[in-house]
């Protein structure tokens, strides 16, 4: 089963807004940096997406729930390792935002 909540950019944003309220200063959380990883790389299994992050696994979570919301990424369950790939919307943000 392939995984997509198709929302808004607005949606997108305010998640992002409330993740980054609150955690403050140390906010470690980083959608854009998934995006941009995809883009550059194509659909990742979730375990290699996580190692390239570079993010806590806290960090990964919070920022792939962001963009799995925001339907910027969808997440392929039938693979042998689930997949993460940019849906079209999330190819437009990750080159609007590098």
């Amino acid at each position: 089963m392939v995984i997509s909540r198709a929302n808004s950019f607005g949606s997108f944003l305010d998640s992002l807004r409330r993740v980054m309220g609150r955690q403050g200063a140390k906010n470690r959380v980083d959608p854009f940096r998934l995006l941009n990883i995809l883009e550059r790389s194509g659909p990742l299994p979730v375990a290699e997406l996580l190692g390239q992050s570079g993010m806590s696994f806290a960090d990964f979570v919070d920022s792939l729930r962001i963009v799995i919301d925001a339907g910027l990424v969808t997440v392929d369950e039938r693979a042998t390792a689930d997949l993460v790939g940019l849906t079209a919307n999330g190819e437009q943000v990750s080159r609007l935002a590098s």
